[in-house]
Formats: structure tokens, C-alpha cells, sequence
């Protein structure tokens, strides 16, 4: 007997393979965005590396600007200045684009997702999920399995 064959489209591929390097990169403590040591200055380009080796910390301004041998509000104007966004909503973007990977390519309770992207408090998750996304976490999930189921 032969097998189904399963029809996935490449952004499903391309989904789960981004996924499996975020998991890789956050395992490792690996940096794979060289785009962003060649966009930014060099200041910032390290700040974008250690926020996003470290997101799911609880990492701040101040530590941010110890490691960098920088003066806060210096860090803080050169940060907005080329990333367009502060180091706090930089850090949450991170945290949320993890959550995104971890909700579709696991199973993981909701709660235990937004602590392991570096939230305490799983209201504030939500709310900061459906602030970026339009979707509450759960939402986000199901949509992303009704779409694959979609296209296998």
C-alpha cells in the first residue's frame, strides 16, 4: 500500500524551519541576524545582539547600557534613533515573535509560553499578543493549525 502523499506549501516549510532556528538560536544562545550588525551602528548592533540573546530575561536599560560601557540616555537616543522603536518595545517584539514560533510549532500551555519568552504575568502577554497581532494568543494558534491543516 502507498502511502498518502502530503501536499505543504513552502510557507508552511519556511514557517517550521524559521521556527526550529529560533528554537536552535535561543538553545545555543546563537545570533543569526547579521542584517542587523550590518544596519546598525555599531553601538546598536550590539545592544540589537544582546537584547536578542536575552529577551526572555529580564533585561533592562540599565543593564543594557553597563555591558555597553554607554551612558543610558545616550544608548537609549542612539537606540530609537535607528531602530525607530525604543529598547522596551524592541524587547517585547522579540519576545512576541518567539511566542508566535512557539505557538505554532508546539503545544505548550500559554501561560508556560509567555513565561518562557520572559513575561511574568500572562494578562500583560495577552494583552501585548492582541495589541501586535489583532489575536489573542489562542486565536493566533488555532488559525495557524486551521491553516495548515488547510494545505496538507
Amino acid at each position: 500500500m502507498i502511502p498518502p502523499q502530503i501536499n505543504i506549501n513552502d510557507d508552511v516549510i519556511n514557517n517550521s524551519f524559521l521556527s526550529i532556528l529560533s528554537l536552535i538560536k535561543r538553545y545555543y544562545n546563537i545570533n543569526f541576524n547579521t542584517v542587523a550588525k550590518n544596519k546598525y551602528s555599531f553601538l546598536v548592533a550590539n545592544a540589537v545582539d544582546i537584547i536578542e540573546n536575552n529577551y526572555y530575561s529580564n533585561i533592562t536599560l540599565n543593564d543594557l547600557s553597563k555591558r555597553l560601557s554607554i551612558a543610558k540616555s545616550t544608548l537609549e537616543h542612539q537606540f530609537k534613533k535607528e531602530t525607530n522603536c525604543s529598547i522596551i518595545e524592541y524587547k517585547i517584539n522579540c519576545q512576541l515573535e518567539e511566542a508566535c514560533n512557539l505557538l505554532k510549532i508546539t503545544n505548550t500551555q500559554i501561560s508556560d509560553i509567555a513565561m518562557e519568552t520572559g513575561f511574568n504575568n500572562v494578562s500583560y502577554f495577552s494583552k501585548m499578543f492582541k495589541k501586535k497581532y489583532d489575536l489573542t494568543p489562542k486565536a493566533y494558534r488555532e488559525l495557524y493549525k486551521r491553516t495548515i491543516n488547510e494545505h496538507v
